[in-house]
């Protein structure tokens, strides 16, 4: 027995008989002693020219692995990325919270893997968690412009605060703009006042000069105005961008003095010699619409392309739109088609749209309706209610994707009581009644118009008028049914409807013959630039109906009607002048200048209310 004992602690001292793990085989190492782990830094490492591999007994896994990929990534090639992707993501896998930031950044820009919003929200998250700042900033950015999760003002604000209170000075530059409004966000002056106010605390540039900007819109709450504005010249003449910006934004808007649009467009044109993206896109709406400028297609066009190139959406968008339809431009429909997508890829839901729109139709790319709902989709994630209902009935029809009822019902009634709904309504009606994207049906166009015009929304009230009025395979004319939508549309002072009430009334469809009441709503609408209807007075007081006979108004509005549009003859104008004496003659010019100079600008929005629908 004693033997046996004496056996059995032997084996169990020497372990012969007991397989080994297989690190118990390796040869041993100088460095056999166990250390503690070290606390892993969250400091990203700096950047360096060569891999710096550091002995294994100093760095844990990770540190390495992070060390290794950061070298990769700054390399810049394609296959250097890659590698370092996947180094970074080994190691946010055992933990390490730098690279779980740039496993995020990588997913989210498509640098060395392929791109993927809710992969880099997955990441930034659990950095987030870990209360780095940066990726809490990121994080108010994701919910704030609806990327790769849905778009979440409130939790924004909470991400955000909790980077500034980190302080993080971007963060509260964020709030600021979040509770200025911005992004449809809360409105409170108080609390943007407040976050901008921490952030000029901090040495914000941008901050302080958007402090002097809102005491500058509330009196109330600063000693003196003139010491606001004097102090965002003074930054204005250092060359401050923003400040730049913000005095031309006053100019133009005549804050705290009269209008001056020369001085507003001097201020722009500074920010924008600058690379300021919002200040090229003022200049080019500034020079598209003439507002107080004679329109200059050639440079809108510069400076819409000024801000595409500086990465603004809108400029992207709306050089789309211009070479789209060939607005002052040779129409180029594929070269419109591509700023669409890299509008829509920033996330621009109107541009998102108008692919989906394009995709749907097949004009401008082949027929395609899954694409065309998956920008729809996209859009109505951004709150685009055009894109929303417009999902609607792609579920509802099956068309791109499968019939779904609930899906259906659910879109439609995201749009309920929003602000945009009827005028959306209203686009899905022009789709159903030009046929475009969808099935022509002018029942379907009528019953949307309708929608939208039981909302009092102006523009389908006329387009329903437009309607009752038409005689087709599928319609019957109204007239008195006309007559009630053109009339409500032009009691709303839309002027493509008080047009329509006024040709109505010459015509006598719908309502007694009555030119003195057809001469009224001419003049309102001509009023607001409304080019036909400045045409149609001019034939009026030519031929002294409804008015009494004026060669010299007449003139006046012939003249401003027939120069700006082709369609119109200027044969009339000829009797006018062989007519007149010369007296009458220099009066008639004169009385030109003036109405061109007070209604010459027509009213694009109100024209007919379908401007770049389509």
């Amino acid at each position: 027995m004693r033997k046996l004992v004496l056996v059995l602690t032997i084996l169990s001292l020497t372990g012969c008989c007991c397989p080994k793990p297989r690190f118990a085989l390796r040869k041993p190492t100088k460095c056999c002693k166990v250390k503690p782990a070290p606390v892993e830094s969250l400091t990203p490492p700096q950047p360096c020219a060569k891999p710096v591999c550091n002995p294994p007994t100093k760095q844990v896994p990770s540190q390495q692995l992070v060390n290794k990929a950061e070298c990769l990534y700054q390399a810049g090639t394609t296959a250097d990325k890659q590698k370092a992707f996947q180094l970074f993501l080994q190691a946010a896998q055992q933990g390490d919270v730098h690279a779980y930031t740039r496993v995020g950044e990588m997913y989210l820009n498509g640098d060395g893997v392929r791109r993927n919003t809710t992969k880099a929200v997955e990441w930034y998250r659990m950095a987030a968690a870990d209360q780095i700042a940066i990726a809490q900033l990121k994080m108010g950015d994701f919910y704030r412009d609806g990327i790769g999760v849905k778009k979440d003002n409130p939790k924004a604000i909470e991400w955000y605060t909790k980077a500034a209170d980190q302080g993080e000075v971007k963060a509260m530059l964020r709030l600021g703009e979040l509770y200025r409004g911005w992004y449809q966000g809360p409105v409170d002056p108080t609390l943007s006042l407040h976050w901008y106010q921490e952030a000029a605390n901090l040495g914000s540039v941008d901050g302080q000069t958007q402090v002097n900007l809102l005491l500058a819109h509330n009196p109330d709450k600063m000693q003196d105005f003139a010491s606001v504005r004097s102090e965002l010249e003074q930054a204005a003449k250092a060359g401050d961008v923003t400040a730049l910006y913000q005095m031309a934004n006053f100019y133009m808007q005549g804050r705290g003095g009269p209008k001056d649009v020369e001085k507003a467009i001097e201020y722009y044109q500074k920010a924008a010699d600058l690379n300021s993206a919002d200040a090229a896109y003022q200049l080019a709406l500034i020079y598209e619409n003439g507002d107080g400028v004679t329109s200059n297609t050639e440079l809108a066009l510069k400076w819409f392309q000024k801000s595409a190139d500086l990465g603004d959406a809108r400029g992207q968008y709306k050089l789309g739109d211009m070479y789209y339809y060939g607005l002052g431009i040779d129409r180029d429909i594929e070269r419109g088609k591509d700023w669409y997508l890299v509008a829509a890829q920033q996330n621009l839901p109107s541009a998102q749209s108008k692919l989906a729109d394009i995709y749907l139709s097949g004009r401008g790319a082949p027929r395609y309706a899954p694409r065309a709902a998956y920008w729809y989709r996209q859009a109505a994630g951004l709150d685009d209610t055009y894109a929303q209902l417009m999902l609607s009935i792609l579920y509802e029809k099956g068309l791109g994707v499968n019939p779904d009822l609930a899906e259906s019902v659910k879109w439609y009634n995201n749009t309920i009581n929003h602000p945009d709904q009827a005028a959306a309504q209203t686009r899905v009606a022009k789709n159903y009644e030009t046929g475009y994207g969808l099935r022509k049906d002018l029942q379907l166009a009528k019953r949307w118009y309708g929608l939208a015009a039981e909302n009092n929304y102006a523009p389908a009230q006329a387009a329903l008028g437009d309607l009752f009025s038409m005689s087709s395979e599928d319609l019957v004319p109204d007239y008195d049914a006309a007559f009630k939508w053109y009339a409500a549309a032009a009691q709303a002072g839309y002027p493509y409807g008080e047009y329509c009430l006024g040709l109505a009334n010459l015509e006598g469809r719908g309502t007694d013959q009555d030119s003195k009441e057809a001469a009224h709503w001419f003049k309102l609408a001509a009023y607001q630039g409304y080019r036909p209807a400045q045409y149609a007075l001019g034939r009026l007081y030519f031929r002294g109906e409804g008015v009494a006979q004026n060669d010299i108004s007449a003139y006046g509005w012939l003249s401003i009607s027939v120069r700006d549009n082709t369609d119109i003859t200027p044969e009339i104008l000829g009797l006018l002048v062989n007519r007149m004496d010369p007296d009458f003659r220099d009066r008639a010019v004169q009385l030109e200048a003036r109405y061109r100079d007070r209604f010459g600008e027509p009213d694009l929005e109100a024209s007919n209310g379908f401007i770049s629908l389509n």
